[in-house]
């Protein structure tokens, strides 16, 4: 499910930024889309405490999912960064 929470918001962002701005280059539509992926376990923390809930078994989930979303962010993120810079990806070097 983890996944998911990264995948949907970069396919999302992607398909924002390919219709309202269509003279971008795909490079930069692609960070645009990364940057989509990379949610904030602070928010989510902030409002199991402002609930009284931060100490319950369902808690604990839902930030241990929500860690789990941020590293997957972060790492599309590098990837995505990685292939901006050096202009391509070459599955052999992967």
């Amino acid at each position: 499910m983890a996944i998911a929470g990264v995948v949907l918001p970069f396919l999302l962002g992607f398909e924002a930024a390919r219709l309202l701005m269509p003279e971008l280059s795909l490079n930069t539509e692609l960070f645009i889309a990364a940057t989509m992926g990379a949610t904030s376990v602070g928010i989510s923390a902030r409002v199991l405490g402002d609930i009284g809930q931060e100490s319950s078994a369902e808690a604990h989930v839902i930030l241990g999912a929500a860690v789990i979303d941020d590293i997957l962010g972060l790492v599309m993120l590098a990837i995505v960064s990685g292939i901006v810079v050096s202009g391509g990806v070459s599955l052999g070097e992967v």
